[in-house]
C-alpha cells in the first residue's frame, strides 16, 4: 500500500478503515505500506521543528499501516531532496538517526516492522554506505532493510553481492530491473531521475542486468519468508 493521496489517503482514518475492512472481506494480506516521501517530510532536518513534523507525519502513517494490517513499513532514511550541503551532512545524519529511533519506537508499539529501504544516488543518504551507518548509528534494534534491487543497480552496487553479505538485515525486498543502455545513457547525461523512469530504465522483470535467479537463491538459502 502506498501512503499516496490518489492510493489511500492515510490522515482520513475512516478510508484506512474502510480499506482494512474491504482487504480483510477479499481475503487479501498487506505485506507492506511504504511511507509518505516528499521535501518537507525531512527527518534530517538541522531544525528540530521541521524534524519532529517530519516524524508526526511518518507516525500517522504508520498508525495508518496498522489498521490496514501490514506487516512492514517502508520508510525512506532521508528527504526527497540532493544538493544537501557537505558541512551538513554528519549532522543530518545524526538528525536523522534520532528521528527513526522515535519513528521505530512507534513501529513496534503498533506491531508493525520498520525497514528502511536503499535509496537514490543522488539523495541524501542515497549511498548504501550511508543507510548502513544509519542502522549502526540506531539504538533501536528492530529495524531492517527493505532492499530494492532496481535502485541498488543505480547507485551502482550489486543487489547480490549486498545480499550475500548482509542477508542478516534483509527483511523485505522491493523487485525492480535496470535496463543497462537507458542507464548508460543516463548517467552519461546526468539525466534526472524521474526523466529516465520516463525513458525506461525500470524495465520488466528479467528484461535487464539484476540476476533475480541468484536474488531468488540467496532468500530460500537464507528462509526469507
Amino acid at each position: 500500500v502506498a501512503s499516496s493521496p490518489s492510493h489511500l489517503d492515510f490522515h482520513d482514518r475512516s478510508a484506512c478503515a474502510a480499506a482494512a475492512q474491504r482487504i480483510r472481506a477479499l481475503e487479501l494480506e498487506v505485506h507492506s505500506f511504504h511511507a509518505p516521501f516528499a521535501d518537507h517530510i525531512d527527518i534530517s532536518a538541522l531544525n528540530s521543528g521541521r524534524r519532529d513534523t517530519a516524524v508526526r507525519e511518518i507516525s500517522r502513517a504508520a498508525e495508518a499501516a496498522a489498521a490496514v494490517g501490514a506487516r512492514y513499513f517502508v520508510l525512506h532514511p532521508g528527504p526527497e531532496t540532493s544538493g544537501v550541503p557537505r558541512s551538513e551532512r554528519l549532522d543530518r545524519m545524526d538528525c536523522a538517526v534520532e528521528a527513526l529511533d522515535r519513528i521505530a519506537w512507534r513501529a513496534g508499539e503498533l506491531g508493525i516492522s520498520l525497514v528502511l529501504e536503499n535509496m537514490l544516488p543522488h539523495l541524501f543518504a542515497g549511498h548504501v554506505r550511508d543507510l548502513l551507518w544509519l542502522l549502526g548509528a540506531l539504538a533501536s534494534t528492530n529495524v531492517g532493510i527493505c532492499l530494492d534491487t532496481g535502485h541498488s543497480h543505480y547507485a551502482g552496487f550489486d543487489p547480490v553481492a549486498f545480499m550475500a553479505r548482509h542477508m542478516g538485515r534483509i527483511a523485505y525486498v522491493h523487485f525492480k530491473d535496470i535496463d543497462p543502455v537507458v542507464k548508460a545513457d543516463a548517467v552519461a547525461k546526468r539525466t534526472g531521475f524521474y526523466d529516465a523512469c520516463g525513458q525506461g530504465i525500470f524495465c520488466n522483470l528479467g528484461k535487464g542486468i539484476t540476476d533475480f535467479t541468484a536474488v531468488r537463491n540467496l532468500l530460500l538459502d537464507s528462509g526469507y519468508q
